[in-house]
């Protein structure tokens, strides 16, 4: 017996290496994150913040990625992803590597200044995502996207929890999650982009191809349609 394909006659393909290794960068991404963003609260305290000074740096975080995330999305359209993603990486870095070095309220603040405007890395991963697979594809790709992550949301705080009971344990999460940073940005570099360009463009052909057929097909149903009320009001006529 022949093996039977999806319904709808097509075929599910398994991820190029492109994406798994944008799986790879979600989940080292987030695991980074969450290693340090628990320890947050009792670190901002420790250098003699008032609940209310804390509770207002936390909000400039949110603050910040509300303000930025229009116009980093519009930013990553007209310079590619490729750029738009490096520059986010390194910027999250620097902001982490700022927040290792934060002996009092003042340098902690400033250090949440560059991961609140640029910390756009897993929204333009998934811009990337979206823009190199198919419609149909999407929804599972992004899915399995979101698992890797979570994933290493899951990982973070335990690694980090244990780290920070070390002597200056918060400085050391804080650098590492830097370097974890750089590293996700060396494998961005490294990715194949030129698999990710292919297929794009075949994508774009695909989705031109289509709107064309449905243009030609709209056209011709109207035609068809004309031409059809135009011989029932003739035969209207002579039976008349």
């Amino acid at each position: 017996m022949g093996a039977t394909g999806p319904p709808g006659g097509e075929a599910h393909h398994r991820p190029g290496p492109f994406v798994r290794c944008l799986y790879f960068v979600g989940f080292l991404d987030l695991f980074g994150v969450s290693m340090v963003v628990p320890l947050l609260s009792l670190h901002i305290k420790s250098l003699g913040a008032s609940p209310t000074i804390a509770g207002i740096i936390g909000s400039l975080y949110g603050f910040l990625q509300l303000v930025s995330s229009t116009f980093v999305g519009c930013w990553s359209d007209v310079v590619g992803r490729k750029q738009s993603l490096l520059a986010c990486i390194l910027f999250s870095a620097l902001g982490y590597l700022l927040l290792g070095m934060s002996t009092n309220v003042f340098l902690f603040a400033i250090a949440r200044v560059p991961v609140g405007i640029f910390k756009h890395t897993l929204s333009i991963s998934k811009a990337l995502l979206s823009d190199l697979v198919s419609e149909r594809e999407r929804p599972l790709i992004i899915g399995h996207f979101n698992a890797a992550s979570s994933i290493g949301f899951i990982l973070g705080p335990v690694v980090g929890g244990y780290l920070t009971e070390r002597e200056g344990g918060f400085y050391l999460t804080s650098f590492i999650c830097s370097s974890i940073f750089i590293l996700n940005a060396g494998l961005v570099w490294m990715l194949p982009w030129d698999e990710e360009n292919t297929v794009s463009s075949k994508h774009e052909q695909t989705t031109c191809n289509r709107k064309m057929t449905e243009n030609i097909l709209g056209k011709v149903q109207a035609t068809s349609s004309f031409l059809f009320n135009k011989v029932q009001f003739s035969m209207a006529l002579e039976v008349h």
